[in-house]
């Protein structure tokens, strides 16, 4: 483009932001890849064997997620997983050294809330390595890390009953621990991506088994019902994002997720957060 009133003139290039995204410049009718930090053009065999690759490790990813959802689990309990897994579908993280996961002991959570999330006691697992809480009969909640990058959170800490209705109670979801647990979980595969440069797209998976007729109660105290009882048993929520956007929209996401985890009770929107997606933390406590 020319500057009026000026020699000068600005050259405009787009460079793809992964080798597995290729740009398609529409004047030219051809597509360029990201090579050593510059838009170089490519030919036929490698566009289609770009999008091969990137499609085949969608389907990686899916069959992946799927195995991870397939859980077993008790009725009446309300079980929640948090998945969070590159789209490349492929082994990104050497698992077999404990002392490389010494930087989990430096992460501070947040928000900054009493509530223990398991990075601690570390072992490792088929898949790579996990840390895992028992509370005691069917209560617990696990985090794993695994050699494709997949960070997978669950717990069955989500149910309870409300005493005051009556000595039964009215079974209720958790919905302001979920909240904590999702952010928390985002947090770590942030830390995670960025400790192994991983910069790409990822898939964040939140699901919720164990809905039916259970109850949203509204304010900090949470003595009121304020929506429900819920007419679905389980929910599956699915963004695909940037793992640059987990470090600084860590809460507009979370904010996304948790308004369709409300719209299962027939709410519009999660209290938790204002219209701009920001958390607000006085109505977690």
């Amino acid at each position: 483009n020319e500057i009026h009133d000026t020699p000068k003139s600005i050259l405009i290039i787009e460079i793809p932001n992964s080798y597995l995204k290729p740009h398609m410049s529409t004047i030219e009718k051809k597509f360029y890849k990201r090579f050593q930090n510059q838009a170089t053009a490519m030919n036929e065999m490698e566009v289609n064997d770009s999008y091969k690759r990137r499609y085949t490790g969608y389907q990686e990813v899916e069959n992946y997620v799927n195995k991870l959802l397939s859980a077993n689990i008790e009725e009446e309990i309300i079980l929640g997983q948090i998945i969070v897994i590159p789209t490349l579908g492929s082994h990104m993280i050497d698992t077999s050294r404990m002392e490389d996961f010494s930087w989990m002991d430096k992460i501070i959570l947040e928000p900054k809330i009493q509530q223990r999330y398991p990075l601690l006691n570390r072992t490792p697992s088929p898949r790579g390595i996990k840390c895992q809480i028992d509370e005691g009969n069917k209560y617990f909640q696990k985090l794993e890390i695994h050699r494709n990058g997949c960070v997978h959170f669950i717990s069955s800490r989500f149910s309870d009953y409300y005493r005051y209705s009556g000595p039964e109670g009215i079974p209720i979801f958790l919905d302001f621990m979920y909240c904590i647990k999702l952010l928390q979980t985002l947090q770590v595969a942030s830390t995670l991506y960025k400790k192994y440069n991983y910069f790409g797209d990822i898939r964040i998976i939140c699901n919720l088994q164990s809905l039916e007729n259970t109850n949203l109660l509204k304010g900090n105290g949470r003595l009121e019902v304020l929506r429900g009882p819920c007419q679905i048993d389980k929910s599956t929520i699915t963004r695909e994002v940037s793992s640059l956007l987990l470090d600084f929209q860590r809460e507009y996401i979370a904010s996304g997720i948790m308004n369709e985890v409300y719209n299962s009770y027939g709410e519009w929107k999660c209290n938790y957060f204002d219209d701009k997606g920001k958390l607000i933390e006085d109505k977690l406590f």
